[in-house]
């Protein structure tokens, strides 16, 4: 064998050790990250808090970070993912209330209606082991009549129900109760589209108007009830 068959052999060599060695980096990195319904919490360098996780759903159509101040009776969404099917993606809290402990949890919602909710987590007792689902399976949900298209679950959150979704487009508008736009979702882009209760942070009723093809369809109201919000 020449030099140049035993430099080329070298070379080859050292590719192949190489590559293996960036692939075991990049698995390390990945395995960082628990896979949903787990999410890894911890402390940043600045004392905020950051969740991370990776994302296995590439049908998660809604992707929700829940906290919680007062030891888990009552979540606030404070951030819905721009792209809930995103495969690995993390959050930092840079706005956490002094002297309170908070819990954090995530909701997310695959298409055809199906929500889990993670375990509640704080830096004080990390428990990734022990993630218990919460679900919500589709043949719970109720189906709006066909006078309404928005209604609310007995568990508290609310549903949006559009028919023909390949043939209209539909936008909808939920007032507060000053009149002032608490949401506006400009296109619908799922059948039944789920609108957590820890959006609304009080109880009471909430006015709305449905478009179908920028057409007013439906203006009513619905209302969420007080023992929903302790």
């Amino acid at each position: 064998m020449n030099w140049f068959s035993k430099l080329t052999g070298i070379f080859s060599t050292m590719n192949k050790h190489g590559l293996c060695i960036i692939y075991l980096l990049f698995s390390v990195a990945g395995a960082g990250q628990p896979t949903l319904p787990h999410f890894a919490i911890q402390s940043t360098k600045q004392k905020n808090i950051k969740l991370s996780w990776r994302n296995p759903h590439r049908n998660c159509v809604q992707l929700l970070i829940q906290r919680s101040i007062d030891n888990q009776k009552t979540f606030n969404t404070i951030r819905s993912a721009t792209h809930p099917d995103m495969p690995e993606n993390d959050f930092i809290d840079k706005k956490i209330p002094a002297n309170k402990t908070p819990y954090y949890r995530i909701s997310y919602t695959l298409r055809g209606g199906k929500t889990f909710f993670t375990a509640a987590q704080s830096l004080q007792d990390k428990k990734n082991g022990l993630t218990h689902i919460v679900e919500e399976p589709p043949k719970q949900i109720i189906t709006a009549p066909k006078h309404s298209y928005v209604t609310v679950h007995p568990k508290g959150y609310v549903i949006i129900h559009v028919p023909e979704l390949i043939k209209h487009r539909y936008h909808l508008i939920i007032y507060d109760a000053d009149g002032s736009i608490l949401f506006d979702i400009p296109e619908i882009k799922q059948p039944s589209l789920i609108l957590e209760k820890g959006n609304f942070l009080r109880a009471g009723c909430f006015s709305y108007t449905l478009f179908e093809d920028d057409q007013p369809l439906e203006k009513s109201k619905f209302c969420l009830q007080a023992e929903e919000y302790p």
